[in-house]
């Protein structure tokens, strides 16, 4: 029980960092690209190459999303030193809310889910990673 009081604000910012880097990517960039409609947010500017869309988009994600987010998952890390002793229980923690986070705004946003074997795939992802963190 201990453990897991340990672990749940790891949790919490975890999934926090992870929905706000997938809504980002997904509503400005990945939506974007699907639909074939490379307008940014604020401007309404519509670019013609996927290559000045991506810039300009990548600049406002990392105005609005990568820096303030990586604090974040930067102190997910920090904590999981304190209390675990090393890095391994925030990277798992990480990895399966960015998956999991994913796959939601992939839903949600561009109106996509995995197939079968996209299913099993993650499936594996989530079961391999306790294991990986013993390793």
């Amino acid at each position: 029980m201990r453990v897991l009081l340990k672990i749940l604000p790891i949790y919490g910012l975890s999934i926090v960092a992870s929905l706000w880097f997938s809504f980002f990517n997904f509503q400005f960039l990945f939506s974007k690209i699907k639909s074939g409609h490379y307008t940014t947010p604020f401007l309404k500017h519509n670019f013609e190459w996927l290559l000045t869309f991506t810039t300009a988009t990548y600049v406002f994600n990392a105005l609005f999303c990568y820096f303030p987010a990586t604090i974040l998952v930067a102190y997910t890390y920090k904590m999981s030193v304190e209390r675990f002793g090393g890095l391994s229980s925030a990277l798992i923690v990480n990895q399966a809310t960015a998956l999991l986070s994913s796959v939601l705004f992939m839903k949600l946003l561009a109106g996509e889910i995995p197939n079968r074997n996209g299913w099993i795939a993650i499936a594996l992802i989530l079961a391999a990673l306790p294991f990986a963190a013993n390793s």
